[in-house]
């Protein structure tokens, strides 16, 4: 990774959490299923990051790169140390009671389900009888999925016993955005206390952003490292966002503040 120096524009807030964020390393063995590919961002180029936008604490949450195989994510783990850092593994129906115990231990409180890109090591299947497994443990279960399979589904999100994550606004859609019958299930799990949605790669979803967020929306940080162009400053602590709909730039609020009031995961995963 190119990290840039001198201090960044806007600082974060104190005790401030990058809430999302990946390590790569090419020393892990990969998933052949997977379809993302990315090169090495390591933990002492994350921490350039830290530095320099302010950040104290952070969520590290496994690639689907690397399947279920949690190795480097424990590696990771270790390196940050647990006062500050937490994880978000990827689980199957397979993984042990031994093996989730082991996870806790190394500091993970959640696992994810990333749906929305081919290849994936997890299914909607899977995910009631994880939610059973990892409700006594204080988890979250997050979700990358698309809007459909987001609706398609809203029976699921009201019967797993944990809380639920949505990854990008719920993939919320264009022109449809908030007129999607996936923003109703979203903001319907977000009043009843049982779901959060995560404000990452808003892209073109602005009006989602900001009606997600008069219920209970994390802001999580820039899902370093970027591997779309459609971002930039990802490294600088200068997030910009092009809207492709109107070609105008806004500076995203892209931290989460947690010092008052902290938002799932960032309370979850804290406590």
């Amino acid at each position: 990774m190119v990290a840039r120096h001198g201090a960044a524009k806007h600082k974060a807030p104190a005790h401030a959490v990058d809430c999302h964020h990946h390590i790569y390393d090419h020393r892990w063995p990969v998933d052949p299923h997977s379809t993302v590919r990315q090169e090495d961002a390591t933990v002492a180029d994350y921490r350039l990051l830290q530095k320099r936008i302010g950040t104290t604490r952070n969520v590290v949450i496994q690639p689907s790169a690397y399947g279920v195989d949690n190795t480097g994510l424990i590696e990771v783990l270790g390196q940050f140390g647990t006062k500050t850092t937490r994880g978000v593994a990827v689980v199957n129906t397979e993984v042990t009671d031994a093996e989730l115990d082991h996870l806790h231990t190394a500091g993970v409180r959640g696992i994810r389900f990333n749906l929305a890109s081919p290849g994936g090591a997890t299914s909607v299947e899977m995910i009631e009888p994880l939610s059973k497994r990892i409700a006594p443990r204080g988890w979250h279960i997050q979700m990358n999925m698309t809007a459909d399979q987001i609706a398609d589904n809203a029976a699921l999100w009201h019967s797993i016993p944990c809380p639920s994550v949505f990854d990008h606004l719920g993939h919320l859609p264009q022109p449809e955005g908030t007129k999607h019958r996936a923003f109703a299930v979203i903001t319907d799990l977000l009043k009843q206390g049982k779901g959060l949605g995560q404000a990452q790669r808003p892209l073109y979803r602005f009006d989602a952003r900001a009606a997600l967020c008069r219920y209970r929306c994390d802001r999580p940080g820039p899902i370093w490292p970027r591997h779309r162009a459609s971002w930039s400053g990802a490294a600088t602590g200068r997030i910009r966002l092009r809207n492709p709909t109107t070609s105008r730039t806004t500076r995203c609020c892209s931290i989460s503040s947690c010092s008052r009031r902290m938002s799932l995961p960032c309370r979850n995963v804290f406590s």
